[in-house]
């Protein structure tokens, strides 16, 4: 009997590499959520560092220049920090649809493993039957022979 082969193989190698490209895809994803959380810690560090060098400064006198200046610096880490914010939201969304690429790739493979794995056990029932079959026919030639030879 001839060996198991599973017409869908092709099919199925392609749903693999679609799977892996999904993984490669939230691998990505996750970094850049990481690099986007590290730029919102930054961010805030700066506007924290800013928030204490400005209460320091608040002690002495300043000119309504360099306090215009300061406050200059402080809007423009807050948008910044508004910005890293934004990317990190951004990235989580893209983490969330990679994951759901992920799992949908995932199913689309696994129903065709299963697939493949139901019709392998009917192959190999088959091969089973056929072999029982064969063996059976053997038996029979056997005790056929030796009913002849005995008479």
């Amino acid at each position: 009997m001839k060996r198991f082969h599973f017409h869908l193989q092709p099919v199925l190698d392609l749903r693999e590499g679609a799977e892996q490209k999904a993984k490669e895809q939230l691998a990505e994803t996750m970094a850049v959520r990481a690099q986007g959380r590290k730029n919102l810690d930054t961010a805030r560090e700066l506007v924290d560092e800013a928030d204490v060098a400005a209460r320091q400064k608040a002690a002495a006198p300043i000119s309504a220049a360099e306090l215009a200046h300061q406050q200059l610096w402080r809007e423009r880490l807050e948008r910044y920090r508004t910005a890293a914010d934004q990317q990190l939201a951004d990235a989580e969304l893209d983490v969330t649809v990679s994951r759901e690429a992920l799992v949908e790739a995932h199913r689309k493979r696994a129903a065709l493993d299963k697939l493949k794995d139901v019709r392998r056990a009917a192959h190999l029932a088959e091969v089973a039957r056929v072999e029982a079959l064969e063996a059976d026919e053997i038996a029979l030639r056997q005790y056929h022979a030796k009913m002849r030879k005995a008479s």
